[in-house]
């Protein structure tokens, strides 16, 4: 592992460890996955309008959540300007891959790429779940602490991203965290999810007559809109969580400390799901690779993360999932000690082994 005294390789350095071709772009792939997914999400939209009975309606509502998901998987491609070569044709398809799940494009890519990607794991730059300290947690108001503790729950992960990112970066985002954001083009986008939300309402209120369906309002918008919505929020959640969270991963504090490889590589996870699952869901759990280079198609991610990992072993955060594991983590990975680089839990008693080496110690070998 590489210490805090070493910047350890540049951006170029890392990818030159990767094949070229990861970086090829198919205008064809790109366009078969997006039609697939967008075909699939207005089915399950349809069918769960037409579905005659309330369990059908919950069956086709968490596949709407499902296949919603697959289309932000693609439209967060599309923002990077990975998915196909035309600029043009990924703005596109990102703002509609987007727009199921309610996200304007442009507040979107502000903070993501221009936050997120630009600083990640820089506790004053990027906000997806940065750890706060004991003292910063201390401070909190009682029903503040409460929040925090019920974020890092398995049921409070979707509250963290609806309030936390989505509402307070996304949709509201500040006047210091908008930063040079182009205001005119996020307007424009914020007025193309409100039209979106109102052909989907009027859709969702109207259509169950031309099924011949007896279904209240109140149904019809919670199984078509409100359910999948608040599913697809738990499981963007739950995504990032895994991306940025683990015992191994270390978080910063002082910009002086932090690197590009300690914050690409060493604080970001590859989680290997079981079966297929990582296929199925685009790669995105190929993480170390995508923050290596987002210009990464989401197509080729796998053989960049393989070749990361053979370059970089010890760096590398990599492990398979489990509901035990990831219930582990969220015991160990509570608060955060950047002086000592150490997980605490709510006490601030450390949790976890040092993460890098403190720039305050003497360099040792890493175990």
């Amino acid at each position: 592992m590489s210490t805090s005294r070493s910047k350890g390789p540049n951006a170029g350095d890392v990818r030159a460890t990767m094949p070229a071709s990861v970086g090829n772009r198919s205008t064809i792939h790109a366009l078969v996955l997006f039609g697939a997914a967008l075909a699939l999400y207005l089915g399950a939209v349809v069918a769960g309008v037409a579905a005659p009975w309330w369990p059908l309606k919950l069956l086709f509502s968490l596949a709407n959540a499902f296949f919603l998901s697959i289309l932000f998987v693609i439209g967060h491609d599309a923002c990077h300007g990975a998915l196909t070569p035309s600029a043009r044709l990924n703005a596109i398809l990102g703002r509609i891959a987007l727009l199921p799940s309610w996200h304007p494009y442009a507040g979107w890519e502000h903070a993501h790429n221009h936050v997120h990607h630009a600083w990640t794991n820089l506790r004053q730059k990027d906000y997806a779940w940065a750890p706060l300290t004991k003292e910063d947690y201390d401070r909190l108001p009682a029903w503040r602490r409460a929040m925090q503790r019920f974020y890092r729950t398995p049921l409070g992960l979707g509250a963290y991203y609806f309030f936390d990112v989505y509402l307070r970066r996304t949709i509201f985002p500040g006047r210091q965290f908008r930063g040079r954001m182009n205001m005119p083009r996020f307007v424009g986008d914020c007025l193309l999810v409100v039209a979106f939300i109102a052909a989907q309402t009027a859709f969702l209120i109207l259509a169950p007559r031309w099924f011949g369906s007896s279904s209240p309002l109140v149904e019809s918008l919670f199984f078509g809109q409100w359910l999948p919505f608040a599913i697809w929020n738990w499981l963007i959640a739950f995504l990032i969580c895994l991306h940025h969270t683990h015992p191994r991963i270390p978080w910063f504090d002082d910009q002086q400390e932090w690197t590009f490889y300690k914050g690409q590589i060493q604080g970001t996870a590859h989680v290997q799901f079981p079966g297929p699952i990582n296929w199925i869901i685009h790669n995105i759990m190929e993480h170390t690779a995508h923050h290596a280079d987002p210009r990464i198609p989401l197509y080729h991610l796998a053989e960049a993360q393989e070749s990361l990992t053979r370059a970089f072993p010890e760096d590398v955060v990599e492990h398979k999932f489990s509901w035990r594991s990831f219930r582990y983590m969220l015991s160990v990975c509570q608060l955060y000690d950047y002086r000592a680089h150490r997980w605490t839990n709510w006490a601030g008693e450390p949790t976890s082994s040092q993460t890098i080496q403190a720039a305050t110690e003497e360099p040792e070998m890493a175990r």
